[in-house]
């Protein structure tokens, strides 16, 4: 993945699409807040249908790996 498609994916980023890849990661949303390093009413705001922020890059290509969704790496457990 260069840079300029990983800066597209993050600009597109959609609250429905941050929930569908947290359903993907098979965690339950205090879980994945917490992942995240977020508190979980934050993660419940990105989610919700009227909010226009975004996930920074870095947490955002953290749950893209969780999710199984990175175009580049995978996951792997030790």
């Amino acid at each position: 993945m260069n840079l300029l498609s990983f800066k597209k994916m993050l600009k597109e980023q959609s609250p429905e699409y941050l929930a569908e890849l947290q359903a993907k990661t098979g965690l339950t949303k205090p879980e994945l807040a917490e992942r995240l390093m977020m508190s979980l009413k934050s993660w419940d705001n990105l989610i919700s249908k009227n909010c226009s922020q975004k996930l920074p890059g870095v947490k955002f290509e953290l749950l893209l790996l969780l999710a199984g969704k990175h175009p580049e790496y995978i996951l792997t457990k030790r």
